[in-house]
């Protein structure tokens, strides 16, 4: 580091320096008596600037930390944000190629279509999101919107028996419910 071009982290121990040079200077003008006094007046006060200092530098680097957390957790939000728009057209694409009868899925057009379904289901698997599949396991309200209940003897009661609209979930946080149907 440049002596020419300090940090802001730097003027506190420049300032700390600078007292200290003074008070040596006085110190060591005034009689032998004093002296003793005074250097352990600039000692005490050199040891509270170096506790200073060193809390200064603690509050940097956890303020460093914070902002890096905050970048990380606004960088989900809108990841998240930008799924929501996009994961419709990734249920219609679902929709569209179960549908599909038999005797066109060998087209070549219908093979570019079920390219482009497995780059979204790619982008998806590479942005870390889960595809949210609780049939047969408890309603949790934090994952599953519930739009009716039906009795099943499969299931236990409070089971999701059936998706209506599939749910995903990126980095264990629901970025969109499941809508389904619970047993009864």
């Amino acid at each position: 580091m440049s002596r020419n071009n300090p940090t802001p982290q730097d003027e506190p121990l420049a300032e700390a320096q600078e007292e200290i040079i003074e008070a040596t200077s006085e110190v060591t003008e005034q009689a032998p008596a004093e002296t003793d006094t005074e250097l352990e007046k600039v000692l005490a006060q050199v040891d509270e600037y170096k506790v200073a200092l060193q809390r200064e530098r603690a509050d940097f680097v956890n303020y460093k930390k914070r902002v890096e957390r905050e970048k990380s957790e606004l960088g989900a939000n809108i990841t998240a944000k930008t799924l929501l728009n996009v994961l419709p057209i990734i249920d219609d694409f679902d929709r569209a190629m179960q549908a599909t009868p038999e005797d066109v899925k060998s087209n070549g057009w219908m093979t570019g279509f079920s390219l482009i379904h497995k780059k979204f289901q790619d982008m998806l698997q590479n942005l870390g999101v889960e595809q949210l599949n609780p049939v047969g396991q408890p309603f949790d309200p934090n994952f599953h919107e519930a739009i009716g209940s039906d009795d099943s003897d499969e299931y236990e009661s409070g089971s999701v028996i059936e998706v209506l609209q599939k749910g995903y979930a990126m980095e264990g946080k629901c970025i969109r419910p499941a809508i389904v149907r619970v047993a009864n």
